[in-house]
């Protein structure tokens, strides 16, 4: 936080906290069970860039360093249905063909909004601690982890089968 920007670095962390928080993603608890370990959390900062090399935006990312997650411990399944590259090719040729026109979208923290099926520790995101000792306990799905895109998939199924109309998800 040493940089000529920091008020946009500390702006975007909290432009990604706010939603973290609002979601009720995690809650702080004093402990961890035995036999239960604290997945790291990390940032990551990107600097999104426009046409012509202007930027855009700072951008940061909390997210769970899955490569840390136990199968059967912290996760059981990963599995979610993806599009190949070469399905997406075709639906976009056939659109332009018939002269549809398509929409693209971008869903601002979609994967916190996903109920978390395991038991899920993280340490504390660095800069948001509530002191020592202190870890979170995952009750939505977050950045990173390895099941995330599951629960993710997992949501939009129910919404579907509920009658929730929202837009078409490609993988």
């Amino acid at each position: 936080m040493a940089n000529l920007n920091k008020a946009l670095w500390l702006r975007a962390v909290f432009d990604e906290m706010i939603p973290i928080i609002r979601m009720a993603t995690f809650d702080f608890v004093s402990h961890i069970p035995d036999g239960r370990h604290a997945l790291p959390t990390k940032w990551v900062w990107a600097i999104k860039r426009g046409t012509g090399g202007k930027i855009e935006k700072f951008g940061v990312r909390c997210l769970a360093r899955g490569d840390s997650q136990q199968k059967g411990i912290d996760y059981n399944e990963t599995f979610a249905p993806v599009a190949s590259l070469t399905t997406l090719r075709i639906v976009l040729s056939i659109a332009a063909r018939l002269g549809l026109s398509m929409d693209q979208m971008d869903v601002i923290s979609a994967f916190l909004n996903g109920l978390i099926d395991t038991i899920v520790y993280l340490t504390q995101p660095e800069g948001f601690s509530l002191g020592m000792g202190m870890v979170c306990i995952l009750h939505k799905s977050i950045y990173g982890l390895c099941q995330a895109d599951r629960i993710w998939y997992r949501l939009q199924k129910k919404k579907k089968e509920y009658g929730i109309t929202s837009c078409m998800t490609l993988w």
